[in-house]
């Protein structure tokens, strides 16, 4: 599917599947499929934030392998086409995100809840760490602090 239509797709697809649930008196919902999946990978996490007590779950965790990962995913895709997923479980890693912007990089990450000191955590400053170096100027890169003319009329 081409990216210009995936947006176009995705709110048709949600709406379609939202309304069949009442449509006719709900006649159709059998035909209804979910519109976004979220995962929960694990409930293991040592942050002990004051909204969660997720913290005092101990003990193994069982959990799939990488190819019964896959072949979950790859079910999904051909039962309900894209549709949104998102992954989540207790780690400390909130969110994170790298990618080229003209030539620098960006990095962007999010560790934990406000609520707990997460950035006081070694596997975090190793991991803002290594962004700073991922992230710092390469050869070849321009940096100027020059005024830069708008590339278009402001009003």
């Amino acid at each position: 599917m081409f990216r210009s239509a995936a947006p176009v797709w995705t709110k048709l697809h949600g709406a379609v599947h939202r309304r069949l649930i009442f449509f006719a008196g709900g006649r159709f919902s059998r035909f209804c499929r979910p519109v976004f999946i979220a995962f929960l990978l694990t409930e293991r996490c040592n942050a002990r934030c004051v909204h969660c007590d997720i913290w005092k779950n101990k003990g193994k965790e069982e959990s799939p392998g990488i190819d019964e990962w896959k072949k979950v995913l790859e079910d999904l895709r051909r039962w309900l086409g894209p549709v949104g997923m998102v992954f989540t479980g207790g780690e400390v890693f909130r969110s994170g995100c790298c990618f080229n912007r003209g030539k620098g990089r960006v990095f962007y990450f999010r560790p934990g809840h406000e609520s707990f000191p997460t950035y006081y955590d070694k596997n975090v400053r190793k991991v803002i760490s290594n962004a700073v170096q991922w992230a710092a100027p390469t050869p070849g890169v321009e940096i100027t602090w020059d005024n830069v003319q708008p590339l278009e009329k402001l009003d």
